[in-house]
């Protein structure tokens, strides 16, 4: 069983960060490189690769900034109205 390495700190990417990975993840998948090697040579997770895959494949990074905005305030907003229930 693997163990998790406490002293990995969590990052979060900006989004010409992962623009740019997301890219040179395809590059190495069409070199032939397994996904396993592609993560551990971009230092992120398999999971973290597949959901950027599936959200932001052939996006920009200027694209990738406004889905990461709205869906900050869209978080807000449901906050705000849930709160306001509440009250």
């Amino acid at each position: 069983m693997a163990r998790y390495d406490w002293s990995m700190k969590s990052r979060h990417q900006r989004p010409n960060e992962i623009a740019v990975l997301l890219a040179r993840a395809e590059k190495l998948a069409l070199e032939g490189l397994t996904a396993r090697e592609i993560v551990q040579i971009l230092g992120v997770g398999r999971a973290t690769l597949a959901r950027w895959k599936s959200k932001f494949s052939g996006a920009s990074a200027e694209q990738i900034e406004r889905v990461k905005k709205l869906e900050k305030q869209n978080r807000r907003l449901l906050r705000a109205a849930k709160e306001y229930r509440a009250a």
